[in-house]
């Protein structure tokens, strides 16, 4: 008789929590609370279909992203770690990326006018309100030209298609639009 060890897969997908804090401090402590709880997971093989290799918890700055490859179990308890420390989730759901876009340009009009033309002829795509979470950094100087960037997280990246938000890479870098993302 052979026996079969392995997780059924067709159920499960990797999900991902965003939370933002206070502080940077605060948000690290969290994170160390919840790898405490996933190395309890992992020990008593709790009711849940995930274990410490399942799960990734990283800080940069005063968010959190919490990860995990589950069918949905034990999700509560991360919802219920996040909150006791203090920390609000602004994202979640599979398949979630971590989406910059820079625009550099001469002056501050032509970064304007170059965000402008994106938030209306493409369905706002540069516009922090359409996203599930979004922060602006207007205020850079390198080298002599100003630099704009979006930091986004959205679950409408697709790198196969080349596209987010259903705008193609390639019609954003002939507006000067560099976009980069990570698979969160």
């Amino acid at each position: 008789m052979k026996f079969w060890f392995s997780r059924a897969s067709s159920h499960s997908e990797i999900y991902c929590e965003v939370a933002r804090f206070d502080s940077a401090e605060q948000a690290e402590k969290a994170a160390n609370a919840l790898r405490a709880f996933v190395r309890e997971v992992d020990q008593n093989y709790k009711d849940y279909d995930w274990s410490e290799d399942d799960a990734n918890c990283r800080v940069a700055g005063d968010r959190l992203c919490f990860s995990v490859y589950t069918a949905g179990y034990g999700l509560d308890e991360v919802d219920s770690i996040i909150e006791k420390e203090g920390g609000k989730v602004v994202a979640e759901g599979n398949d979630l990326h971590s989406v910059s876009f820079t625009v550099t340009k001469q002056s501050w009009n032509e970064v304007n006018a170059t965000v402008m033309v994106v938030n209306l002829l493409h369905d706002r795509v540069l516009d922090p309100e359409s996203y599930l979470d979004a922060w602006v950094n207007k205020s850079k100087k390198e080298g002599g030209k100003c630099v704009w960037t979006l930091e986004a997280i959205t679950d409408s990246y697709d790198d196969d298609s080349g596209e987010v938000n259903g705008v193609s890479f390639e019609e954003l870098r002939q507006l000067g639009i560099i976009v980069s993302a990570d698979c969160l």
